[in-house]
């Protein structure tokens, strides 16, 4: 799957996110995982056993060809339960990142994040927003200490935050 869908070209259509979206389902039945995406209580994917960890590190490859093919096609609405999928098995072990990188790994919690603070529905996103805020700024003190939260999730939310403000500001200009 990996060798037929690591290009993006040959991933960013109907067909390949249906193959795709299979492969996950058939990889939580081979493994017997109940599959359980509670935007609102991240969980960690365990990985401390053999039969975990390669369900984990399987189940890592194909949620991160799901969530990049998605929002390619600009389908943020399904790509966000793939990137809590991400974050779920981050969670339960840091390694699993797929860019190979730990210190990255709050850039999945943000991103989420930045879905719901964006939102057009704050009274239905800012409780799901304000939990993975929190998410983030865990992960990141968990990989790179108070510092790191501070230069890493503040500096994200704060450009955010402005752009939000600059976006709302010329919105209400323009009416």
């Amino acid at each position: 799957m990996w060798k037929k869908y690591r290009t993006l070209p040959s991933r960013v259509n109907d067909k390949a996110i249906k193959e795709l979206e299979h492969a996950r389902s058939r990889l939580y039945n081979l493994f017997h995982f109940p599959k359980s995406n509670n935007i609102l209580e991240p969980r960690a994917i365990p990985s401390e056993t053999p039969h975990q960890f390669s369900f984990a590190r399987f189940l890592c490859v194909v949620s991160w060809l799901l969530y990049t093919s998605l929002r390619e096609q600009n389908r943020n609405h399904e790509a966000v339960h793939h990137y809590v999928e991400s974050f779920s098995l981050l969670k339960g072990n840091l390694l699993l990142n797929f860019q190979n990188d730990f210190l990255m790994a709050p850039e999945t919690a943000l991103y989420i994040w930045e879905y719901h603070r964006q939102s057009p529905f704050p009274f239905l996103s800012g409780p799901i927003a304000s939990t993975w805020l929190k998410e983030a700024k865990d992960i990141a003190y968990l990989v790179g200490g108070k510092k790191y939260v501070e230069k890493v999730v503040s500096e994200y939310v704060n450009d955010l935050e402005s752009n939000l403000l600059a976006r709302d500001a010329q919105g209400s200009g323009a009416s």
